[in-house]
């Protein structure tokens, strides 16, 4: 079994503030699977769509548009939480958490 660490300030981190719910959301669980994968922070494509799971089940108030898991992405690439090419994903400070012997 692998940890995910998060720190206990993360949740008054500006950048994190500063995204929606949803957002937050896919990043505690794109944190999870780079620990699980011991991807160094790396997130293929492939993989987006299981950690996008359900999002677009949500509406956004109050004009009930419809969530799209790519704005939530953008919102946390725009933020600098995320960095993207053509690979995938990547989440940015990965080295931070995660202990390097396993990554």
């Amino acid at each position: 079994m692998s940890w995910a660490r998060l720190d206990d300030n993360l949740l008054d981190d500006p950048m994190i503030v500063s995204v929606e719910a949803l957002a937050e959301l896919f990043y505690f669980r794109a944190r999870i699977y780079i620990e699980k994968h011991h991807s160094r922070g790396f997130i293929p494509h492939g993989a987006v769509r299981s950690l996008t799971r359900g999002l677009d089940d949500y509406r956004r108030q109050p004009k009930g548009d419809q969530v799209e898991p790519i704005g939530i992405i953008e919102q946390l690439v725009k933020v600098g939480l995320l960095g993207r090419d053509e690979r995938g994903l990547h989440v940015v400070g990965w080295e931070r958490w995660t202990r390097l012997e396993r990554g």
